[in-house]
């Protein structure tokens, strides 16, 4: 939602959403029921947005992949600057605010579980809370 890439979602509530699609407050509770339900939502697009950019940097003429691992590394790398600069707000939103009620304690997101990364990730995030003390 352009709102929130301008403002940030903390300046969202559910009544400025509902006037920006002309919904009613009500109305829009049969499709989310709480603001952190929406923000899973804009976390998801945001994390498809930012795939979908990846693949684009890492792709070459012809839909090839690049070959070099040093070179795709370095594509992801300014794809993942580029998303940071270009959506600051949804950047912020997916990877700097905490996770809200219903969401996965650990900051694993569906689309890491997808991926198979979501055990990995959750037991490294683990053992280092567990480290600190």
């Amino acid at each position: 939602m352009r709102s929130v890439k301008r403002e940030g979602f903390a300046s969202l509530s559910m009544r400025k959403l509902a006037e920006a699609i002309d919904y009613s407050p009500a109305a829009l509770y049969l499709h989310f029921q709480s603001r952190g339900e929406i923000a899973r939502a804009l976390r998801m697009e945001g994390h498809a947005r930012l795939r979908a950019l990846f693949a684009s940097h890492m792709t070459i003429a012809d839909h090839m992949t690049i070959a070099d691992p040093a070179a795709r590394l370095n594509a992801m790398a300014r794809a993942y600057v580029e998303f940071g600069m270009t959506e600051p707000e949804t950047y912020r939103l997916m990877f700097m605010e905490p996770a809200g009620p219903g969401e996965p304690a650990d900051g694993v997101d569906e689309a890491e579980r997808v991926a198979g990364r979501g055990d990995a990730v959750a037991d490294r995030r683990r053992i280092r809370r567990a480290a600190r003390g």
